[in-house]
């Protein structure tokens, strides 16, 4: 059963529900909205990303509501991005390196909290072509650990696989699942 429906300018991707019941979603990448609505459907706020800059799927709400986090990506270098946003009004604070391409989910980390795990998936693409693949051979997928306060980098780790791209992330207790896309040339791989 559909209790609400929203019009949205492409396909949305991450969604967080608030405490309130409110809800954020984010487009899909490389997108160019974020927005906050309501349990019937109706939208609350919008924001529109940065020029220069594209949302990469994906957000994560301090626990006090004060901070929304964005994975984002630097359009003229395809470099990873974390998005510091104000919790009320969306608008960017400010923004830190994801220290690799292609950042997607990001999480609060269970193991040492005050700190954000981020799952950098590595995938070159460029602004024009979209979501087209573009020289797999130099993927670069990384997880790293960031201070939640500063976005300095605690921790980075990569698979001995390079063609395997970290993507979403999800915690049981102490334990960090991860999904990967597989990225070979050759399938059976």
């Amino acid at each position: 059963r559909i209790a609400a429906s929203l019009d949205v300018p492409t396909r949305a991707h991450g969604l967080w529900q608030e405490p309130s019941g409110t809800l954020l979603t984010v487009a899909r990448r490389p997108g160019d909205w974020l927005l906050r609505w309501d349990a019937r459907g109706r939208p609350i706020a919008w924001r529109w990303i940065e020029p220069g800059r594209a949302f990469a799927g994906h957000l994560l709400v301090s626990a006090d509501g004060a901070t929304i986090y964005t994975t984002e990506i630097d359009l003229e270098t395809g470099a990873g991005l974390i998005g510091v946003r104000a919790g009320a009004t969306l608008a960017k604070r400010d923004e830190w390196p994801s220290h690799g391409l292609d950042p997607h989910q990001l999480l609060r980390d269970a193991a040492r909290p005050g700190n954000l795990i981020v799952a950098n998936g590595g995938v070159p693409t460029r602004p024009e072509t979209g979501r087209i693949k573009q020289g797999l051979e130099r993927m670069d997928s990384s997880l790293v650990r960031l201070d939640a306060t500063s976005g300095q980098r605690l921790g980075q780790w990569r698979l001995s696989d390079p063609r395997l791209s970290l993507r979403h992330l999800a915690w049981n207790g102490a334990r960090l699942g991860i999904a990967l896309q597989a990225e070979h040339d050759d399938p059976a791989d």
